[in-house]
C-alpha cells in the first residue's frame, strides 16, 4: 500500500495499456512476497497448484478491474466532451440564426432611413416608411425575445395557475388574429377547478405560440379548437386546427433548433420555447398531424391538489 501511494502520482500519467501492465506487475510482486513470507516465517509450503491458481486469479482480477475502470473513465470523458460539443454547436447555430434573422429587419430599417433623408419625399411616403421601419424593429425585438425565452425559460416565480383563466386569456388574445384569417375559435366548457404549478407569463407564451402557429397554418380559414379534461392527476389539454398539416418528416423535426414549417417567415424558436416551458413544468407534449387535415397538440401537465392551494391561501391570509 505504501509503495502504491508513492508511485500513484506517476501511475496516473501512464497510458491505458501501461496501467494494466503495471497493475499486473504489482499484483505479481504482491503474490510472490506473500508466498515467500508464509513459506519462510511460518515454515508452511503452499501446494504449487494452489500458488499458481492464486497467482493467476489475482493478476487476472487486477487486470480486469483496472481495464474496466479506465474504460469507464474514457467513456465518461467522451460523454462529457460530446455534451459540451453539442452545446457549443447549438450556441453557434443559435448565434448564426439570430444574427441572420435580426440583420434582415435592421437592413430594411437602414434602407428606409436613408430614403427618408430625401427632402423631396412626400409626407405620406415618409409616414409609410416610418411605419414599415417600426414594424421591422418590432419583428427584431420579437426574435430576440423568443431567443431569450428559449435560452432560459426558468420557472423563477412559480404560482398556482387556474387553467380556465389561462385558456380564457389565450382565446381573448388570439381571437383578433383568428378573425383576420377567417378562423373560428371553438373552446369547450372549461373546468374551473383545475390548477397547475408554473409561471403565468411563460405558460401564456407557450399557449400563444401554439395557437398562433395553428391559426397561421389555416391561411384559407378553418377552425381552432381547445379542449381540456382531467386524466387522473394530470391536465390533458388538446389544441387542434384544420390547417395544411405536416408531413411525417416535418413532424419528426418539429421543435428542433432552426426548423420551421413557415420557411423564411419563421425561426422555429417559438416551438422550441414551448417545448422547454412544458418540460420545465414536468409536463409533456405530443403532436399528431396529417397533410391537409390539420394538426393536434396534446399537452399533459401535472395538476395541483385543490386542498394544497386552499392551505397555501389560508397561510397567506394569516401572514397578511
Amino acid at each position: 500500500m505504501l509503495f502504491f501511494i508513492f508511485v500513484y502520482p506517476r501511475w496516473k500519467l501512464l497510458s491505458h495499456n501501461d496501467k494494466v501492465l503495471s497493475g499486473i506487475a504489482m499484483a505479481a510482486i504482491s503474490i510472490i512476497f506473500t508466498t515467500a513470507y508464509i513459506t519462510f516465517f511460518y515454515l508452511d509450503t503452499t501446494p504449487w497448484f494452489a500458488g499458481i491458481s492464486l497467482f493467476l486469479l489475482q493478476i487476472t482480477a487486477v487486470a480486469i478491474i483496472i481495464y474496466f475502470q479506465e474504460l469507464m473513465k474514457e467513456m465518461l470523458f467522451m460523454k462529457r466532451e460530446m455534451i459540451h460539443g453539442e452545446k457549443m454547436e447549438m450556441v453557434n447555430h443559435l448565434a448564426s440564426s439570430i444574427s441572420h434573422e435580426v440583420r434582415n429587419p435592421l437592413t430594411v430599417v437602414k434602407g428606409f432611413l436613408q430614403l427618408m433623408k430625401d427632402t423631396n419625399l412626400s409626407e405620406k411616403k415618409r409616414k409609410e416608411f416610418l411605419n414599415i421601419s417600426i414594424d421591422e424593429i418590432d419583428r427584431a425585438n420579437k426574435i430576440i425575445g423568443e431567443y431569450l425565452a428559449f435560452a432560459k425559460p426558468a420557472q423563477e416565480q412559480q404560482t398556482y395557475l387556474n387553467i380556465k383563466d389561462e385558456l380564457d386569456k389565450t382565446v381573448e388574445v388570439i381571437t383578433p388574429l383568428a378573425n383576420m384569417n377567417s378562423v373560428t375559435v371553438e373552446i369547450e366548457e372549461i373546468d374551473s377547478s383545475l390548477w397547475v404549478l408554473g409561471e403565468k407569463q411563460l405558460l401564456q407564451q407557450c399557449l400563444l405560440n401554439i395557437t398562433k402557429n395553428c391559426v397561421e397554418a389555416m391561411p384559407s380559414g378553418g377552425a381552432l379548437s381547445l379542449k381540456q379534461k382531467k386524466e387522473k392527476n394530470r391536465l390533458s389539454l388538446t389544441i387542434a386546427d384544420t390547417g395544411v398539416g405536416m408531413t411525417e418528416e416535418q413532424l419528426k423535426r418539429i421543435g428542433e433548433p432552426y426548423f420551421s414549417t413557415k420557411g423564411e417567415n419563421g425561426t422555429g424558436l417559438g416551438m422550441m420555447t414551448s417545448f422547454r416551458i412544458i418540460h420545465s413544468m414536468s409536463g409533456s407534449i405530443k403532436i399528431t398531424s396529417e397533410l391537409n387535415r390539420g394538426s393536434q397538440f396534446k399537452i399533459r401537465i401535472p395538476l395541483v391538489n385543490e386542498k394544497r392551494i386552499n392551505k397555501r391561501k389560508n397561510k397567506t391570509d394569516k401572514e397578511a
